[in-house]
């Protein structure tokens, strides 16, 4: 049985469907995507970063997938999670790209303690808005863009433009 609930946003209202019932065996295990509702707090990012069985199956592809390439991390958020994740994999380079500029500005103030902060390039912008070559395999979980991709010529990452 599914339920609707209302979150009281500044503004205006979103309605969240969710399902109350307990696991079951043989019914599929769901993690709850949120990029379309403007929600993200710390409480959500702590539970994305923490959640256990998601970064774990996410850590699985990326050990198969980004070694030696270069990867594209769409919604990298405050910890940087899989822009982090892909280097420790063995990407070569990540591109870490964020749209809410809060979470930016704590990602740009993060990527400096790191150790693999040589092999991440922070940008704040949408993804479908910013200019870059395109990267062979995208580590984040809200995007499609998971195939590879044409060998493209280097070219610069500009900064966009402020609004």
């Amino acid at each position: 049985m599914r339920d609707i609930r209302h979150i009281e946003m500044p503004g205006h209202t979103v309605s969240v469907r969710f399902d109350p019932g307990p696991e079951r065996e043989g019914r599929p295990a769901l993690w709850p995507s949120v990029g379309e509702y403007p929600i993200y707090d710390p409480f959500l990012y702590t539970t994305m970063t923490t959640d256990d069985e998601r970064n774990r199956r996410f850590r699985a592809a990326l050990a198969h997938l980004a070694p030696n390439r270069r990867i594209l991390d769409i919604g990298t958020g405050q910890d940087l999670l899989w822009a982090r994740e892909g280097v420790q994999a063995g990407a070569r380079h990540a591109v870490a790209v964020e749209v809410i500029e809060d979470a930016f500005h704590k990602a740009a103030a993060n990527l400096p303690t790191l150790a693999s902060r040589d092999r991440i390039t922070l940008l704040l912008g949408e993804s479908t808005n910013l200019r870059f070559a395109p990267a062979p395999m995208s580590a984040s979980p809200k995007s499609s863009a998971r195939s590879p991709a044409p060998k493209a010529q280097p070219r610069s990452w500009p900064m966009p433009a402020p609004a």
